[in-house]
This record gives structure tokens, sequence and C-alpha cells, in this order.
């Protein structure tokens, strides 16, 4: 007990562990060093089979470049103009007139008669 509480055995546990260690690296290096001197005598390392890449006769810009640099930026066309918008503003329930209730309902029915189809 008295031992332990000094922390002698701790001590000679870490020596015992360290003694181990070097007793392990040393088999693995023997080990390491018997493989080696297998494989340097009787190794015959793989063909190596070239992948051949077609190459189209293209000039280097066009391969390179995605977005041409003579096209000018006035062509491309902004999200408002791709995507229609609503033409009419979004109201709430509570605002809803009952030309505006009838509207959606007939538009649901519709839906609904498409959809049976």
């Amino acid at each position: 007990y008295e031992r332990q509480y000094l922390g002698l055995d701790a001590e000679e546990a870490e020596r015992q562990a360290k003694e181990k260690y070097e007793e392990i690296t040393n088999l693995f290096n023997s080990i390491c060093y018997k493989l080696d001197a297998l494989s340097n005598f009787h190794y015959t390392p793989r063909i190596v089979k070239q992948d051949k890449e077609e190459q189209k006769n293209v000039a280097a810009i066009t391969m390179e470049e995605v977005l041409p640099s003579a096209v000018s930026d006035a062509s491309l066309l902004a999200p408002e103009e791709v995507y229609s918008t609503k033409k009419k503003p979004v109201k709430g329930e509570s605002e809803l007139t009952s030309e505006d209730k009838k509207a959606k309902r007939r538009a649901k029915k519709s839906s609904i008669r498409k959809q049976k189809r």
C-alpha cells in the first residue's frame, strides 16, 4: 500500500511497459527486415497500363473557358425575365372579396377536374 501511495508501483509499471514496447519494436523491425529481403529478391512490379485520352483538335481557349470572353453580358437575362411573376399582389384570407373567393374556388375545382382526367 505504501508503494502504491508513493507512486513507486506506477514508476515500475511504466518501466515494464517501456521494456515491452522496446521488445515489440525490435520484433517488428526484424520482421520488416525479413519481409523486405524476401520481396526484393522475387519482386516484379505490375505492368503499368497507360490510359489513352482522346484529344480533340480544338483551340485551347475553347477548352478552358466556359463562357467566351468576347460575348457580352447584355445578352444574358435577369431572373425576372426568365420566370414570370404574379401580376396580382398576394392577399390574406381576411382581405379577399367575395369575387376573389369565388375565383379561387373555381380555380381549385378546375385543377381537381384536370387531375381526374
